[in-house]
């Protein structure tokens, strides 16, 4: 027969110890907390049909190099990557975030996309051409994203939207191939 932690202290001749039961507390409305911050100066009520995301964990001093970048120039190189989206009728650039709660810096770019009749490829040709052979015009939105994709991908831990089956993929070709691959091409250096 069990006995309580009562009877055990009477039985052995111990005082009973003087506590009380505690009412225990239960919230059921909890909140996310988060400090409130503006939009990029260059947003304003995009409205968007897919996002496109890269991520990755950068240290300390890649996240301080990584912030100057972002505010500095005339025209800031989110403001430049936006521009060209817009003017390539691809969409918007959202921006760089900071990811909150979970410890080390976790950045995000999100791109949106807001022309659903586009094929991947088509909107992967349009950057494409500005990676690879901007207009005059492009230049500095060019030198943005380039900028931007190798803090990204020095960064730990890079990911970006889609994924392709490392051991039956044709490196060589698909690396190479600037319609679907883009980014990847300037990444391995893959002509």
């Amino acid at each position: 027969m069990s006995q309580s932690p009562r009877d055990l202290l009477r039985r052995f001749g111990a005082p009973v110890p003087r506590a009380a039961t505690v009412a225990t507390e239960v919230r059921t409305e909890g909140i996310i907390k988060f400090g409130t911050v503006t939009a990029p100066g260059h947003q304003s009520g995009v409205t968007f049909g897919s996002l496109h995301e890269w991520r990755a964990r950068l240290s300390a001093a890649a996240l301080d190099d990584l912030r100057k970048f972002l505010t500095t120039g005339a025209t800031r190189p989110e403001a430049l990557i936006d521009n060209w989206m817009k003017a390539a009728n691809l969409g918007a650039f959202v921006g760089v975030f900071l990811q909150t709660g979970s410890g080390g810096g976790v950045v995000r770019a999100l791109f949106a996309y807001t022309q659903p009749q586009l094929s991947s490829e088509q909107v992967n040709e349009a950057w494409a051409q500005v990676v690879e052979k901007p207009k005059a015009n492009e230049k500095k939105a060019s030198a943005a994203i380039k900028k931007l994709r190798a803090v990204f991908v020095a960064g730990q831990d890079f990911a970006e939207a889609g994924l392709l089956s490392l051991s039956t993929l044709e490196y060589e070709k698909v690396m190479g191939d600037r319609g679907s691959m883009p980014f990847q091409s300037v990444d391995s250096g893959v002509k």
